[in-house]
């Protein structure tokens, strides 16, 4: 598993009992070179599946640096 996968993971299962008071719980991966392919890899589909389903939120990877929007989070893309 990538170690930014690992790390969104761990944080989330440590602090479970923190990240459930939350409505909603947003991954975000930044890369600093090309993006990996995270996607195509089952670490990615469960922590994608499991922020989904038990934090009703999502995980987006970004290349170099991003600037979001809060209007912008639940957007997939």
């Amino acid at each position: 598993m990538p170690k930014s996968l690992e790390q969104i993971k761990g944080t989330l299962l440590l602090y479970k009992d923190f990240f459930e008071t939350f409505e909603r719980v947003y991954g975000r991966v930044v890369v600093a070179s090309s993006t990996p392919k995270l996607k195509a890899t089952a670490s990615y589909v469960n922590l994608e599946r499991m922020i989904r389903k038990n934090y009703h939120g999502n995980i987006k990877i970004f290349e170099k640096q991003k600037n979001e929007k809060d209007t912008e989070l639940d957007k997939l893309k």
